[in-house]
């Protein structure tokens, strides 16, 4: 019991800041929804990725911060074992970055390192939740085991019920959003892109930018070749599968 009073005194207010973040987060995205707001790329894209990094982070906070993970990685072979798997998986996050890049734009990731490098960071969070949700019964386990630790952290020495009945409802809330989260992981990971994109590796003050009508920005491909950064749909409904490569020449 010792040990259980511990591990959940030290991440305690961790957990409690991660998830509140976490909940205006999702709160953002349900109004912006409900009320069909457009909300600007400045919000849109730490809020992705606070949504990926956020969950995971909770994970880690808890699975962590107690005396037994302590002992096991102060060991010499376990810090070799845990930095060799971050190297390989890493090398294997940017792997899958480049083919994302490569699905949405139709270029070589090389033209969208920042694009690449934020894509890096998410699969290798994604990968992870997507297998606590992979299935119903590790689903139902992982649910389960996250309410019940988020119940006895908050609401269990709470002596008034109905605010013990709000911690678990919060609880809840938390798993359901997060299980819709990984469930749409795919499609939330390319609108991110195009975000970073048009935010980090595109050029929207150039005249050549000004040369295609409305746009998110140019990226350069090769002399007088440039990737025009435009809406998925066109103005008569069809759909863009890549961005358009065009001319661009200095007048």
């Amino acid at each position: 019991m010792k040990f259980l009073y511990s591990w959940i005194e030290n991440t305690r207010r961790t957990v409690e800041v991660l998830s509140v973040t976490l909940l205006a987060i999702y709160l953002i995205f349900t109004i912006s929804n409900l009320f069909n707001i457009d909300l600007p790329g400045v919000i849109i894209i730490p809020a992705l990725a606070l949504t990926f990094i956020l969950p995971f982070g909770i994970l880690v906070a808890i699975l962590t911060n107690n005396e037994p993970f302590k002992k096991v990685t102060s060991t010499l072979w376990s810090k070799s074992v845990i930095s060799i798997f971050l190297i390989a998986y890493t090398a294997m996050s940017n792997v899958w970055a480049s083919t994302v890049i490569n699905e949405i734009f139709g270029v070589s990731a090389s033209y969208f390192t920042i694009t690449q490098t934020f894509l890096t960071l998410v699969y290798f969070v994604v990968t992870i939740m997507k297998a606590l949700f992979s299935g119903l019964f590790i689903t139902v386990i992982t649910s389960a085991a996250f309410i019940l630790w988020f119940f006895i952290s908050f609401g269990g020495s709470l002596k008034s019920t109905v605010t013990k009945i709000a911690y678990l409802i919060v609880g809840v809330i938390l798993v359901t959003a997060t299980y819709t989260m990984i469930s749409h992981a795919d499609n939330s990971i390319k609108t991110f892109a195009r975000y970073i994109a048009a935010w980090g590796d595109s050029y929207k003050q150039h005249q050549c930018a000004e040369d295609y009508g409305v746009n998110n920005g140019i990226v350069f491909l090769a002399p007088n070749k440039v990737l025009v950064l435009k809406n998925k749909f066109n103005a008569n409904g069809s759909v863009n599968k890549y961005p358009p490569v065009e001319t661009c020449t200095i007048k």
